[in-house]
């Protein structure tokens, strides 16, 4: 049976732990993160904060996926 990538979502900032939480349950790092985008100056922390995840991200080598709200 074919397999693909593995990946992950949130609607909270990608942290080293949460990168490490969804390795555990993955078996394997995740290629991919999904995180939302609407408004850069929409509230609270379901959207993508660039400034906070985008270094947590590039440091693990794990691509985001944008998905629109």
């Amino acid at each position: 049976m074919a397999r693909g990538l593995p990946g992950a979502d949130s609607s909270a900032p990608v942290t080293p732990e949460l990168i490490q939480v969804a390795t555990n349950m993955l078996g394997q790092k995740p290629v991919f993160w999904g995180r939302y985008f609407k408004s850069p100056t929409a509230p609270g922390d379901v959207e993508y904060r660039h400034k906070l995840e985008d270094p947590v991200l590039a440091h693990a080598n794990i691509k985001v996926l944008p998905i629109a709200r």
